[in-house]
């Protein structure tokens, strides 16, 4: 009876693993880490080499102060599911919805070594294809949006975190703060990525602007910038940096 009981438990445990990753990545991916038996040993903490994407709304809060509630909740919704789709149709991981932001990672839970370059191709994608999530917000009597992105590369530790009344799979960092610090300063329609991205690929179709200070990180970040206009930060030093 304690053996049956034994396996029992266990694959209730697997099951609950397969569970918590199936909320952040495709289904497939799921699937393959429940065949590989790989689950249990990548929720319980590991190193990854990942690229971190934030993607940002811009003009959000005065936009909000025109909508009813309803519509708030289904422009968030449209917006999730215009970036989410671009992020899994390339095996990527979103990790939370953080008001009107998104935060999505490649490379984690599954390793990959082309990390970087899927992650600048979904980042460009989301601001080529945008009259299409606009097209959707009008179908919905909803107003256009537009959003920054931000794109960082490093190393990061992956788990799964929290108490038995509630978990998550998380991504923690300097890779990850860099990554949330970049997309602040990406205006709307831009996409900002490091240097420690875009040097990882080829052809990125990003033009290298200089360097800035960001907030907690402790050297200055060259930056890559997709898009027209401005950043929303001080570049510095652009003449002296190579590419």
């Amino acid at each position: 009876v304690a053996l049956v009981w034994r396996i029992v438990d266990v694959a209730r445990a697997r099951r609950r693993t397969a569970s918590l990753f199936a909320r952040y990545v495709p289904s497939s991916v799921a699937t393959q880490l429940m065949e590989g038996g790989r689950a249990e040993e990548l929720a319980a903490g590991r190193e990854h080499d990942i690229t971190v994407l934030f993607i940002d709304l811009r003009g959000f809060t005065p936009l909000s102060r025109q909508l009813e509630p309803p519509q708030i909740r289904r422009l968030l919704d449209h917006f999730y599911e215009y970036v989410c789709a671009r992020v899994q149709a390339e095996d990527g991981t979103i990790m939370q919805f953080v008001g009107d932001e998104v935060f999505a990672v490649f490379g984690a839970p599954i390793d990959r070594p082309d990390h970087a370059a899927v992650a600048i191709a979904v980042a460009l994608r989301l601001q080529h294809e945008v009259d299409q999530l606009d097209a959707t917000l009008a179908a919905d009597g909803l107003p256009p949006v537009r959003f920054g992105v931000g794109v960082n590369s490093g190393l990061a530790v992956a788990a799964h975190v929290g108490t038995a009344a509630r978990s998550q799979y998380t991504i923690l960092g300097d890779t990850v703060n860099t990554a949330a610090r970049l997309v602040s300063i990406a205006a709307a329609d831009q996409v900002i990525a490091s240097a420690a991205t875009v040097d990882a690929i080829e052809s990125p179709g990003l033009r290298l602007i200089g360097q800035i200070d960001l907030k907690g990180i402790d050297v200055p970040v060259t930056v890559y910038q997709y898009g027209p206009g401005e950043p929303r930060g001080t570049i510095t030093a652009a003449a002296t940096v190579s590419p």
